[in-house]
């Protein structure tokens, strides 16, 4: 949800293909996302699967970042710690930091019985261990409990987990003598491999909450996402447009649609299908529509999602994602329908 491509313009004929471009169906593919999201949120029964569109957003960052990071690397040789993380602080915190203000002003002035139960959301919040409270505490924020307008936000400690792990990881992989495509082969494998270890733990009967938040289980979309930064970068290609392969692609991306929306039309949290498929399939839908979006053969799918609605959505979608939980929330509170809504999910994301 956080990264952005560069739309900085090349320099040197090398510096230039080592900068990401703008990308504007990577934005396209963010407004589905977190309108699936949102739908899920106001009201589970719109959209019981919507909840899967926090996986596209997983992808896409992991491909984002990776890309900003290999560009990076061949103009200097290195990564700018410090910079990059004061880059992601300052992209990030200011609008969670204002949430968690006006909720403040809102539960000390209309709310106070919950200020209690709801300071460990804040703390784990603003140190983005949101993912790990809920997990500790046994409870996610479709549990049958009192008013909770932060649980959201585990999805951004996720990708803030990532965000601070992953640059360190680079730097060590990077410097290895192997290749882009050995080192993308690899994370594509190790993605792989925890989709089927979380499959094995749901079988196991591993806990349904520590499966859908924990950092461990949810990386699977991030690093496929990264795994693409190095195998991926169709901008790059010399040759003239191919219609044959663009057709291709369009196809692919078609397929990929109707693999996203069955999954939000028929997912459930409830549902163990959730670990054992509907889950790795929205992350190789998510992953083939990133590598559509961004390739320049793909003209039907760039138009449809570099359209201007869809990217104006999703130039938006963080802020999007950061209110619409809270807000129904309240709304829930108000209208008494929290008890209601969420009685009918008796097991925890």
């Amino acid at each position: 949800m956080g990264a952005r491509s560069s739309s900085s313009s090349p320099g040197t004929p090398s510096g230039g293909l080592s900068r990401v471009p703008y990308l504007p169906g990577l934005d396209g593919l963010r407004a589905i996302a977190v309108v699936a999201v949102m739908l899920y949120h106001a009201n589970h029964t719109w959209l019981r699967g919507g909840f899967l569109g926090v996986e596209v957003f997983f992808v896409i960052s992991g491909y984002l970042i990776t890309l900003l990071l290999v560009g990076e690397f061949e103009r200097t040789g290195g990564v700018n710690l410090r910079e990059f993380w004061i880059r992601r602080a300052r992209r990030l915190l200011p609008a969670v930091v204002l949430l968690m203000a006006l909720l403040v002003v809102y539960i000390t002035a209309f709310y106070p019985a919950v200020r209690e139960s709801t300071r460990g959301d804040f703390l784990g919040g603003l140190f983005y261990v949101s993912n790990w409270f809920q997990v500790w505490v046994g409870q996610s924020y479709t549990a049958v409990e009192a008013f909770a307008p932060l649980r959201h936000l585990w999805s951004l400690a996720v990708e803030e987990q990532w965000y601070l792990l992953w640059p360190l990881v680079f730097m060590v992989i990077a410097r290895r003598s192997s290749t882009d495509r050995q080192r993308g082969r690899t994370l594509a494998l190790v993605s792989l491999g925890v989709m089927v270890a979380t499959a094995i733990g749901h079988v196991a009967g591993a806990s349904a909450n520590f499966l859908y938040l924990s950092t461990f289980t949810r990386c699977s979309g991030l690093l496929l996402g990264a795994a693409m930064g190095f195998l991926w970068r169709p901008w790059r290609i010399a040759e003239t447009r191919r219609a044959e392969a663009g057709r291709a692609l369009d196809a692919v991306a078609v397929l990929a649609v109707l693999a996203l929306l069955v999954s939000f039309l028929i997912g459930h949290v409830a549902d163990g299908s959730t670990y054992l498929w509907l889950l790795p399939m929205v992350t190789l839908a998510s992953a083939a529509l990133v590598g559509v979006v961004v390739h320049p053969w793909a003209h039907g799918a760039r138009a449809v999602f570099g359209s201007r609605p869809l990217v104006e959505v999703g130039k938006r979608s963080y802020g999007l994602y950061l209110w619409t939980w809270p807000v129904s929330r309240i709304a829930d509170a108000y209208t008494g329908s929290w008890v209601r809504f969420r009685s009918e999910e008796h097991t925890s994301e």
